[in-house]
């Protein structure tokens, strides 16, 4: 789990290296298929293709890293797990940065995809204080938290990898 502009992609990248037969399970690819994507009228769909996917990589083997941080990520993670092999290990992390630090990164990225002329999902102050309140909402106070202000990636990933290995041998499903 953790907010935008925490570093997840970085951590992610870092960590698909290192572990084999991993994909990862992200919304982003689809939404951003999307020609005309409209959160309200598209999310369900973009939900319901992302987790058949999922779904479908662990049947054929692979480990899973799901990617948090989404408005609806807590109804996403619920509905991903609905009928799974209840011999799947979950592995959860928080991956977070004080908030000032992730609102400065939200406003570099704005202002880089206006000058790029990219589409981002969130532009606004409104739409940055609703994602992070979102993820304040479902974020686990029992979990291994990394602040990506203070540490490496290359630190973070070895903890990670690190916590991954002490337990079960199969990592399904990180958030």
């Amino acid at each position: 789990n953790c907010p935008m502009y925490s570093g997840s992609p970085t951590l992610i990248r870092r960590l698909m290296r290192k572990i084999e037969n991993t994909f990862k399970v992200s919304t982003n690819t689809i939404k951003f298929s999307i020609s005309d994507y409209q959160p309200d009228r598209d999310r369900p769909t973009v939900h319901k293709a992302t987790i058949a996917m999922a779904k479908q990589m662990l049947q054929d083997g692979y480990s899973l890293i799901v990617e948090g941080g989404s408005l609806s990520q807590e109804e996403f993670n619920k509905n991903l797990v609905v009928d799974l092999d209840p011999e799947i290990v979950i592995q959860t992390i928080n991956l977070e940065a004080p908030r000032e630090i992730l609102y400065d990164r939200f406003k570099q990225r704005v202002n880089k995809s206006q000058v790029d002329n990219k589409k981002i999902s969130i532009f606004d102050d409104a739409g940055f204080e609703e994602r992070y309140e979102a993820y304040l909402k479902i974020r686990n106070q029992g979990e291994r938290t990394y602040d990506s202000n203070q540490l490496t990636y290359e630190m973070i990933s070895a903890s990670v990898l690190e916590f991954l290995s002490a337990g079960d041998s199969r990592e399904d499903i990180l958030k």
